[in-house]
């Protein structure tokens, strides 16, 4: 299925963070309901500013979540992004204490 996003809107996918107690054990950002990523990964643009792959970060409560085929991604407003950063591979998380 083809998805197109509407003008001045990003399509990105859900960033996939991982954090890791002091006893090595690692847990899923998204299964901690206190700690949602607040960024994502452009897989495709209708403004001009943005483009694929670009890692973009946004506020708590912006865009909107939808599935579409078993598969997660945000639709997001161009105007809501906060900061971009051009097409890195992966975003890079600190490691936390007594998580």
């Amino acid at each position: 299925m083809k998805i197109t996003v509407g003008k001045g809107r990003l399509l990105c996918k859900p960033a996939e963070v991982f954090t890791e107690s002091e006893g090595g054990i690692s847990f899923a950002i998204s299964a901690l309901d206190s700690m949602k990523a607040m960024y994502a990964t452009v897989i495709q643009s209708q403004h001009d500013g943005f483009k694929k792959g670009d890692v973009v970060y946004f506020g708590k409560f912006s865009g909107i979540e939808v599935e579409v085929e078993k598969k997660t991604y945000l639709v997001i407003a161009a105007d809501e992004v906060l900061l971009k950063l051009d097409a890195p591979k992966k975003a890079v998380v600190k490691k936390t204490k007594g998580v």
